[in-house]
């Protein structure tokens, strides 16, 4: 059992291995399409969904060889980053990912993160996920799912991805890809269910430290509220460490 370790940090490990990835690389070269799940990349209608920051402690570690935790308290989820915390309530958040000894490359996790807010001054700010990942060879399995409550509103986001290496440099991807910014209406822009799915191929010059990234996107929504769209993403990554 290794000693656990404590530091002052960002609230960064509620998603699940896509989130924790890019945190463990210091940037996204260990992604394997350019852009994070929706879930916590569309930040302007709601998505950071454990794709945030906030003052607080952390305490990690591994419970046996098979099952690691992240347990921390912070400030909030994200709403005091660049404040001062202005109450006595902390958020309560943890990560714990298991590895089935009989089942080789099948990793299972679940996170969450809980406020004990409910005043109109200090609202709620609730997450709950869990997240799968099996890899097996040239093949990888990773789904995902997070839902939150924030104020009155209910979000929900998850995925489910594909990835089979075709050669040793070369692999080949499918995700899709979907995030309802608010559960109880399809409106307009702003709270419209999206929907992306997503192909992509990587091409490993030199393992993760420099690759190069095709991905096509098919980014449509709930009702036609607004128009699809078709993107081509192209991207050469470089790395040092």
């Amino acid at each position: 059992m290794r000693t656990p370790r404590r530091a002052l940090l960002a609230l960064r490990n509620l998603a699940g291995e896509e989130r924790l990835d890019s945190a463990r690389a210091g940037v996204q070269r260990l992604l394997d399409l350019q852009n994070k799940a929706l879930f916590l990349s569309d930040g302007a209608r709601g998505g950071r969904l454990g794709d945030v920051w906030d003052l607080g402690m952390l305490v990690n570690g591994s419970l046996s060889s098979h099952v690691d935790y992240y347990l921390g308290v912070y400030n909030g989820v994200g709403e005091n980053q660049n404040d001062v915390d202005k109450n006595n309530q902390k958020v309560v958040s943890g990560r714990l990912a298991m590895r089935p000894p009989f089942i080789k490359g099948l990793q299972i996790g679940g996170s969450g993160a809980w406020s004990n807010g409910g005043s109109a001054v200090n609202p709620r700010h609730d997450r709950f996920g869990g997240d799968v990942l099996f890899t097996r060879g040239p093949f990888k399995f990773k789904s995902e799912v997070m839902t939150a409550k924030d104020f009155d509103l209910q979000r929900l986001g998850y995925y489910t991805h594909f990835g089979y290496k075709i050669a040793p440099k070369v692999e080949g991807i499918f995700r899709f890809d979907s995030f309802d910014p608010d559960r109880r209406r399809e409106t307009n822009a702003a709270n419209v269910t999206e929907r992306d799915y997503i192909m992509g191929v990587n091409y490993y010059i030199h393992e993760n430290n420099v690759k190069l990234q095709f991905n096509y996107l098919r980014k449509t929504f709930e009702n036609g509220i607004a128009p699809s769209r078709n993107l081509i993403l192209v991207n050469l990554q470089t790395s040092w460490w």
